[in-house]
């Protein structure tokens, strides 16, 4: 059983930032509806289909349970670019931004994963090698606390929170020296 919860754990980690691509593809389908073209999201989608079916295989042999992942994250990126590609075609939307924006994002989430693996590294040394329940959730109650001031504070300094939620962050400025 405590197997398969780690097995479980692990999969469910590599998944987290493809959560990220299927809610691209819900945006930009739901503008493709806006727009008038959700006919062209139902193809994108049967092409992100194809090739999950086609990565499959080849990706599990080599990579077990990750290489299902990978090709369900390969396909759904495919399919929100896709989508972004029409809405730049049909509209003329600027997509720089949004490309610029989504890469400072990914910037400050590798940086706050830093810092999220330091502070469980260092909350858990006091602590025996052996896995327990409490250590667990104390490092948990640190690092996650920390991670997500971190990330909150890099978005403030970078300006991406203003850009993000205009002068509501206003209401945070306290918060970060």
């Amino acid at each position: 059983m405590q197997d398969a919860v780690k097995f479980g754990g692990a999969i469910l980690s590599y998944y987290a930032p493809v959560s990220l691509f299927f809610a691209l593809f819900t945006v930009s389908a739901a503008i493709l509806q806006g727009i008038n073209r959700q006919n062209f999201a139902v193809i994108s989608l049967a092409v992100g289909l194809v090739l999950k079916i086609v990565l499959n295989f080849p990706l599990v042999s080599l990579f077990q349970g990750k290489g299902a992942v990978m090709a369900t994250g390969i396909a759904v990126l495919t399919a929100a670019a896709l989508n972004l590609y029409k809405i730049h075609r049909v509209t003329g939307f600027n997509v720089k931004p949004l490309y610029k924006q989504s890469l400072l994002i990914a910037i400050l989430t590798v940086a706050m994963a830093v810092v999220v693996i330091a502070a469980r590294f260092i909350a858990g040394l006091p602590f025996s090698d052996d896995p327990s329940r409490l250590k667990f959730v104390i490092q948990t109650l640190i690092a996650v606390p920390t991670g997500g001031y971190v990330y909150l504070w890099l978005a403030y300094k970078t300006t991406l929170l203003q850009r993000l939620l205009g002068d509501r962050v206003n209401r945070l400025a306290k918060l970060f020296p």
